[in-house]
C-alpha cells in the first residue's frame, strides 16, 4: 500500500489497522486541506477488496462534500486485516490442534490463482467448506475436514461442522462488511478532529509568520551590529578555510576593502609568518571548544600603517555539531602597545632614574610588601633586594619599630596623599639612625589606591647639628634668664633656688644640683629625689684618699669615673653623663653646681664653656651678694642699735667720761620727766633721791672700775618730785686704746612691777570680784582657828553656802547685774561675820564662813538664821528691779564633825548639798550619811559618763490619747537610763540634771532625737494616721546647732517634719529670750511642732507667748493632779485651756491618772490627754504592741458627749 498517511491509526494494534491516504498524484498538503475549516469527508459506501503483502484490504472512497450537493474525490479510508489476526480471531489453530483439518483461502472469480491464508491439519478426507462473496469478484473459502471418528456418528458430527464453518463465515462476514460502516462514524470524528487541528495549523502558521518577520528584523539588526562592531570579526569557510565575510572594521584595521579580502585565505593575506600564526590558530580553533586567545601581533599590511592585533578565534558549528564556519575576532590594540611600549620605556627611565639616585628608595603594595628597592635601600638595610622584595617590615625590622612603620602606612593609605615623618631606623651596621620618610600613595590606572612609594634620607649629620644647636640656645637662654636673675635678686637663697629651676626646666637637663658650702655648713638645693646622689657626688669630688676628679670643670660621659656602684645606680635611672662646674670667686669657694644628663646626651665643648661661664657668673654673683650683706648686715646693726635705743621701753642714759650727759632717749623722758634738752651737758646727779649715802655710791664706783659694770635697785625722783623704784645697769665703754670714754647706764621703772606683784599676792589669796578670801586663804585661815581652838578647847565652825536658782538669775539678768549681786551679797556676809578674814568666796555662787571660839551648835545655828534672813532681803539690780534670793546652807563644826581643815570643809560641803536636795533655801548640820550620798553621786557620774556607749540609755515612749477619737494620736519620747550596777532603773530626776551638769545632755539629746525619728518611721505600717511623738530639749541645747540637727535626724530617717515635736520649758526659752526666740523660728521653719512643757510653773509671760512660734501648750501634771476636787487648780487649768485655744494652740495635759481627771479635761475641751490612766511609758517594742493591739481607748462617755457639745457650739479652738 502507497500513499502519504495523514492520520494516526484509530484502531486496535491486534485488530485491522485502518488509515485515510491521499491519492499519491494529488500534490496538495495537508496544510491546505486544514486552510479549509467547512469541508467534510463522505464514503461512497462502495468498498473494493484486495489483499497485500500478508493482509486482507478494504478500500473505500472519500470525497470532500462542500454543502452544496458537489462532492470531489479527495483519497481512500482503507482497512488492513492481516492474515495472522484472522487465524487468531477464527481459532483456526485452536481446530488444527482438535484434530481438524483446515483450509483458508482467497479465491478470485476471474480465475487468478488463489490465495492461501491458512491450512493445517489432514485434508485427504473431504469435509465440508464454505465461501463468502467479497466486493471486488473475490471469494473467501474455509474448508474444515472433520477429525475422523465412528462411521455412527458422522451424520452429527458433519452438522455440527457445517454449523461450525457457517457461523466462522458469518463473523468473518460480518466483521469485514460491517466494518466500513463504522469507519463512517471514524471518518467523521477524525473529520471533526481535522478542522480542529486545521485551525490550529492555521494559527501557528500566523505565529511562524510572525516568527520569521522577527527573524528577518534579527537578521538585520545582526548585520548592523556585525558591521558597527568596533572589533575586527572576519568569518572564514571551514569547507576552504576561506573568508566569507568581515566587517567594516576588518576594512578599517586591514586597510583593505572587502571586495580585497573575501574569498581570499591567510597565505594570499598576510605575510608568511603572520600567516601561518593565524591559520595556527584556526586549527587551535577547530580542535578546543570555546574561544581561543592568541597573542598580541603586529599586523604590516602594505601601504597601511602598522597595527597591533589581538587576535581570539571560535567555531560556528551547524544542528549536527560539524563546523561550519571560523569566527575570528580582532581588537586594535595599537594605542594600549603604544602606550604600553611608552610605560615600559619610563619605567625603565625610573628604574634607571630610582637606581641612580643617592639616597633609598622603594615602593609597597597595599599590603605593606616590597615591590622595588634601590641599591643605595639595600645599602641602608644591609640585604639584597631578593630578601626585600615580597617581605613587609616586620620581616627586617625590629617589631616596635616594624609597628610604627605599618601603622604610618596604614595612616598613608587611609587618608591619602603625602607622608612626612621621622624615625629611627637599624641600619646595616647594627646602629640605629635618624630617618626622614617621604612617602605618597600611588594608584592604579582604575584609580584604587595601589601602594606606597617612598624615599629614606639619613638626617643624623642635621639632627645632631640642629642639637647642637638647640643645645647651645638653650644654654645661652639658660645663661641670658640668670645673668638677668642675678641682676635683679638681691636673695641668695631666691637666686640659688631659680636659678636651679632655670637651668633644669629651661636647660632641659634631668637633673640639676647647686651645692653650697658656707660657714662649715653644706647645703644643697635640689629635688628630693636626686639630693642622695647628688652628695655622694660631692662626697667623691671632696674626698682627699678618692681625688679623682678635678676640681674644675669637669665632663664625665659615662659617669664611670670613681665609684661604679654609684654610676650603677644612676644608670638605672637613666642618667649616664654628668657635668660638674665649681663655683669659685677668687679664692673663695662658694659650692659647685651639678648636671646629670640622659642617656647618649652629651656636652659640646662650646656648652661647657657657656654653662662654666655662667657658673662663673653665679659665683660672682655670691660674692657680690655676700658683701652686700654684710654691708646690709653692718647698716642694720647700725640701725637697729639706734631703733633699740630710741624705743627701748627702758630708759638709757649715756655720758662722756666726765659723765656728763650726751644722749637720752624716749623712755628716759617718759619715766623722768626731762626732756633731753633739759639734761643733757648735765649729770645724772640731778635723779637723786637722796635716799642712798655716800657709802652706796661707793660701792657703785668700785663695782665699776673692778667689774666694768654696776647693776642694781635705786630710787630717783622725777622731775615733778615724784620717788620711783627702778632697776638700774651702768657699763663702761673702752675705746681700742683701753680708755673709757663712756658710761651707759640703762634703766627700767619699777613701779608698775611693784604694783603687779601686789596684784599676784592679793589674788593669791583673794577673790577679784568680792575681795573676800579665796579657798586657800580660807583653809590657812581655818588651821589657824582650829590650832587656837585646840589650845583653848573650844569649838569652830565651818559654814558652806550656795546661792539658790543663781545660774538662772544669771542667765536672766546678765553677768554684770550677777556679778553686782555676789558682791552684795559678800558684803552682808561680812556684816554678819566677826572679821572680813573669816569669810570667804569658794568660787561661782559658793561663799564659805568660818566662825571661831564657838560655844555652842546653837551659836552656829543663830548665824545662819540671821544671815539667812539678811540674804533674804531683795536686792536691786542697775535697773532698780527687785531680786530674791535664798541660799542652802552646810553646817560642820569642830571637833565633832572633823579634826582637821581639809575634813571640815569636806563635811560642811556635803551638808550644803544635802540642804540643795531638800529643795534649798535651808540648812543642814554635817550627818555621816551626807558623805554616804555624796560618794553615791561620784559613782552616779562615773556610771553616767559610759551609759550611753554600753548601751544602757533607752528611749520609752507613752502615748497621748486624743479627746476626740479616743486614738492614740502621738507619744512623748523619754529617757530612762537602767544601770545594772547601780541596782536597776535610776530616777530621771536624778540623772538628767546631772547630765546637764557634767556635759553630756547634748550628746544624749541628739542621740535621742535620732531614736525618735527613727521609732516614727518604723511605726507607719501600723498606723492609719501618721503619729507625732514630742522629744524634751534641755536649755543647753537650745544653741544655734540645734536646727541642724534636727533637720539631719529628719532627713536621716525619711520622715514628715510635722511629725516632729520638740518640747521646751518656759524656763529654757526664757533664759536668753531673744536667743530662744531666733532658735524656735528656725525650727518652725524646718516644718516641725513647738512645745511649751510645764506651762504655769514658769515665768508665764504672756507678752512673750505672744512672739513665741508655738503649737502646743502642755499643762503640768501639778495642776492636773488635783483637779477636778481642788477648785483652784480647777480654775488654774481652765484659765490654761482658754488661753491656749484663743491663741489657737492645741492643749496636751500630762499626768493623768484618773477617770475623773480625764472627764474633767475632756469637758473642757482639752485636746490630747497623757498619763498612766491609759499607758505608764513604755519601750519602743511594746509601744508597737500597743498600737496593733489597743489603738482606741475608751473615753468616759459624759465627757465624749460634753466635748461635742462645746465643738458645736465653737467653744473649741
Amino acid at each position: 500500500m502507497s500513499g502519504i498517511v495523514e492520520s494516526v491509526n484509530i484502531a486496535s494494534t491486534r485488530g485491522p489497522a485502518t488509515v485515510i491516504h491521499r491519492d499519491p498524484r494529488d500534490q496538495k498538503g495537508p496544510v491546505s486541506i486544514l486552510f479549509r475549516p467547512t469541508a467534510t469527508l463522505v464514503m461512497d459506501r462502495k468498498p473494493f477488496v484486495g489483499f497485500g503483502d500478508g493482509s486482507l484490504l478494504i478500500r473505500e472512497a472519500l470525497s470532500e462534500a462542500d454543502g452544496r450537493g458537489n462532492d470531489r474525490f479527495w483519497g481512500y479510508l482503507t482497512t488492513e486485516a492481516s492474515f495472522a489476526y484472522l487465524i487468531q480471531e477464527l481459532q483456526l489453530l485452536a481446530l488444527v490442534n482438535d484434530g481438524f483439518g483446515v483450509n483458508f483461502r482467497v479465491q478470485w472469480q476471474s480465475g487468478a490463482e488463489e490465495t492461501v491464508i491458512f491450512t493445517g491439519g489432514d485434508l485427504t478426507d473431504a469435509g465440508m467448506s464454505r465461501s463468502l462473496a467479497l466486493p471486488g469478484s473475490a471469494l473467501l473459502t474455509l474448508s474444515v475436514v472433520p477429525p475422523p471418528v465412528s462411521f455412527a456418528g458422522f451424520h452429527g458430527l458433519a452438522w455440527v461442522g457445517l454449523l461450525f464453518v457457517d457461523l466462522l463465515l458469518f463473523l468473518l462476514t460480518f466483521h469485514l462488511l460491517r466494518r466500513p460502516q463504522l469507519l463512517e462514524h471514524e471518518v467523521e470524528a477524525r473529520t471533526q478532529e481535522i478542522a480542529a487541528e486545521k485551525a490550529a495549523l492555521k494559527n501557528e502558521i500566523e505565529a511562524r509568520i510572525k516568527a520569521e518577520s522577527f527573524l528577518e528584523r534579527s537578521h538585520g539588526l545582526l548585520d548592523s551590529i556585525f558591521e558597527h562592531i568596533p572589533g575586527m570579526i572576519v568569518l572564514k569557510r571551514v569547507s576552504d578555510m576561506r573568508i566569507a565575510r568581515i566587517n567594516r572594521s576588518a576594512e578599517r584595521i586591514l586597510g583593505r576593502t572587502r571586495d580585497l579580502l573575501t574569498g581570499r585565505s591567510n597565505e594570499e593575506i598576510y605575510a608568511p609568518e603572520l600567516a601561518d600564526f593565524l591559520t595556527q590558530g584556526d586549527i587551535r580553533a577547530l580542535a578546543q571548544p570555546g574561544l581561543v586567545e592568541l597573542p598580541v601581533k603586529r599586523v604590516s599590511m602594505p601601504a597601511a600603517t602598522p597595527r597591533w592585533i589581538g587576535y581570539s578565534k571560535t567555531v560556528l558549528r551547524d544542528r549536527d555539531g560539524a563546523p561550519q564556519y571560523i569566527l575570528e575576532f580582532g581588537e586594535d590594540l595599537t594605542e594600549r602597545e603604544d602606550l604600553d611600549r611608552r610605560l615600559m620605556e619610563q619605567l625603565h627611565f625610573l628604574e634607571q632614574l630610582i637606581e641612580a639616585f643617592p639616597g633609598p628608595v622603594f615602593s609597597k603594595d597595599v599590603a605593606g610588601r616590597y615591590l622595588a628597592v634601590n641599591a643605595p635601600f639595600e645599602e641602608f638595610i644591609g640585604k639584597p633586594r631578593s630578601d626585600l622584595i615580597g617581605k613587609t617590615v616586620f620581616d627586617i625590622a625590629p617589631e616596635e619599630l616594624a609597628r610604627n612603620y605599618d601603622a604610618a602606612d596604614r595612616a598613608l593609605l587611609d587618608a591619602g596623599g603625602k607622608q612626612v615623618y621621622e624615625s629611627q631606623v637599624k641600619v646595616a651596621d647594627g646602629s640605629v639612625t635618624e630617618t626622614m620618610f617621604h612617602k605618597a600613595v600611588f594608584h592604579s590606572s582604575d584609580g584604587s589606591k595601589a601602594g606606597i612609594v617612598g624615599i629614606a634620607l639619613d638626617i643624623s649629620a642635621r639632627k645632631q647639628a640642629e642639637r647642637r644647636v638647640a643645645n647651645l640656645n638653650r644654654v645661652l637662654m639658660v645663661l641670658s634668664e640668670i645673668n638677668h636673675l642675678i641682676i635683679h635678686t638681691r636673695d641668695r637663697d631666691r637666686l640659688l633656688a631659680e636659678a636651679r629651676r632655670i637651668l633644669q626646666e629651661k636647660g632641659g637637663f634631668p637633673a640639676v644640683w647647686i651645692h653650697v658650702r658656707q660657714d662649715s655648713r653644706s647645703q644643697f638645693i635640689a629635688d628630693a629625689s636626686i639630693q642622695q646622689y647628688a652628695a655622694r657626688i660631692c662626697d667623691e669630688i671632696e674626698n682627699p684618699e678618692r681625688r679623682c676628679w678635678p676640681k674644675r670643670r669637669l665632663h664625665c660621659k659615662a659617669l664611670d669615673c670613681c665609684n661604679r656602684d654609684l654610676s650603677n645606680e644612676l644608670n638605672k635611672l637613666g642618667l649616664q653623663s654628668l657635668m660638674h662646674l665649681p663655683l669659685r670667686s677668687g679664692d673663695i669657694e662658694w659650692g659647685d653646681i651639678g648636671i646629670l644628663g640622659a642617656a647618649g646626651q652629651s656636652f659640646s665643648e662650646e656648652e661647657q664653656s657657656l654653662l662654666e661661664e655662667l657658673a662663673g657668673n653665679l659665683s660672682f654673683a655670691l660674692d657680690a651678694l655676700s658683701q652686700e650683706e654684710r654691708r646690709r648686715a653692718a647698716e642694720n646693726k647700725f640701725e637697729l642699735s639706734a631703733r633699740v635705743f630710741e624705743n627701748n621701753s627702758e630708759g638709757i642714759i649715756i655720758t662722756d667720761n666726765d659723765n656728763k650727759i650726751v644722749m637720752v632717749n624716749k623712755a628716759f623722758t617718759t619715766v623722768t620727766g626731762y626732756e633731753p634738752d633739759e639734761v643733757i651737758g648735765k649729770t645724772p646727779a640731778l635723779l637723786n633721791s637722796g635716799r642712798h649715802n655716800a657709802e652706796f655710791f661707793q660701792q657703785m664706783s668700785l663695782a665699776l672700775e673692778q667689774r666694768g659694770e654696776w647693776c642694781g635697785e635705786i630710787i630717783n625722783r622725777r622731775k615733778n618730785g615724784e620717788e620711783f623704784p627702778e632697776w638700774m645697769t651702768i657699763s663702761l665703754v673702752r675705746n681700742d686704746e683701753g680708755e673709757v670714754t663712756n658710761h651707759v647706764t640703762v634703766f627700767s621703772d619699777l613701779t608698775a612691777r611693784r604694783k603687779i606683784e601686789a596684784r599676784v599676792e592679793f589674788l593669791a589669796h583673794y577673790d577679784s570680784l568680792t575681795a573676800l578670801p579665796n579657798r586657800e586663804h580660807f583653809s590657812n585661815r581655818l588651821v589657824e582657828a582650829l590650832a587656837d581652838a585646840t589650845d583653848q578647847g573650844k569649838r569652830v565652825a565651818v559654814i558652806y553656802f550656795d546661792l539658790d536658782r543663781f545660774k538662772l538669775i544669771n542667765e536672766t539678768v546678765g553677768h554684770l547685774a550677777a556679778d553686782n549681786l555676789l558682791i552684795e551679797v559678800s558684803n552682808r556676809l561680812i556684816l554678819e561675820a566677826r572679821s572680813k578674814l573669816d569669810v570667804a568666796r569658794l568660787g561661782g555662787d559658793q561663799f564659805a564662813v568660818l566662825i571661831p571660839n564657838v560655844d555652842s551648835v546653837a551659836q552656829a545655828t543663830q548665824f545662819v538664821q540671821r544671815l539667812q534672813e539678811r540674804l533674804g532681803q531683795p536686792f536691786l539690780n542697775f535697773l532698780e528691779q527687785e531680786i530674791h534670793i535664798s541660799a542652802s546652807v552646810g553646817i560642820s563644826v569642830f571637833p565633832e564633825d572633823g579634826g582637821d581643815a581639809e575634813t571640815l570643809i569636806r563635811n560642811a560641803d556635803s551638808a550644803m548639798y544635802g540642804a540643795i536636795e531638800d529643795g534649798g533655801n535651808t540648812y543642814r548640820f554635817f550627818r555621816q550619811e551626807m558623805n554616804e550620798r555624796a560618794a553615791e553621786r561620784v559613782q552616779l557620774e562615773s556610771r553616767l559618763h559610759h551609759a550611753l556607749e554600753r548601751g544602757e540609755l533607752a528611749v520609752h515612749f507613752q502615748p497621748f490619747i486624743s479627746t476626740s477619737s479616743g486614738r492614740i494620736a502621738g507619744a512623748e519620747a523619754l529617757l530612762r537610763w537602767h544601770c545594772p550596777e547601780l541596782g536597776g532603773y535610776v530616777n530621771p530626776s536624778i540623772f538628767i540634771p546631772l547630765l546637764e551638769e557634767i556635759g553630756l545632755i547634748k550628746q544624749v539629746g541628739e542621740w535621742v532625737l535620732h531614736q525618735a525619728c527613727a521609732e516614727i518611721r518604723s511605726w507607719r505600717p501600723l498606723c492609719a494616721e501618721a503619729l507625732f511623738v514630742a522629744v524634751n530639749i534641755s536649755a543647753l541645747q537650745l544653741n544655734s546647732d540645734l536646727p541642724r540637727q534636727v533637720a539631719k535626724a529628719i532627713a536621716d530617717h525619711g520622715i514628715s517634719p510635722h511629725q516632729l515635736e520638740i518640747e521646751l520649758t518656759e524656763s529654757a526659752i526664757m533664759r536668753d529670750t531673744d536667743h530662744g526666740i531666733r532658735m524656735l523660728h528656725e525650727l518652725k521653719a524646718l516644718g516641725v511642732q513647738l512645745s511649751i512643757d510645764d506651762f504655769g510653773t514658769g515665768y508665764s509671760s504672756l507678752s512673750y507667748l505672744k512672739r513665741l512660734p508655738m503649737s502646743t501648750l502642755k499643762i503640768d501634771r501639778s495642776f492636773v493632779m488635783d483637779t477636778p476636787d481642788d477648785a483652784e487648780a480647777v480654775s488654774i487649768t481652765r484659765a490654761i485651756l482658754g488661753l491656749g485655744h484663743a491663741l489657737h494652740l492645741k492643749i496636751i495635759a500630762e499626768g493623768v491618772e484618773t477617770a475623773g481627771q480625764a472627764e474633767f479635761l475632756c469637758h473642757n475641751g482639752c485636746d490630747l490627754l497623757q498619763g498612766y490612766y491609759f499607758s505608764r511609758p513604755i519601750n519602743a517594742v511594746e509601744f508597737a504592741r500597743l498600737l496593733a493591739e489597743t489603738p482606741t481607748f475608751k473615753l468616759p462617755a459624759s465627757s465624749q458627749r460634753t466635748l461635742q457639745l462645746l465643738r458645736g457650739n465653737r467653744l473649741y479652738g
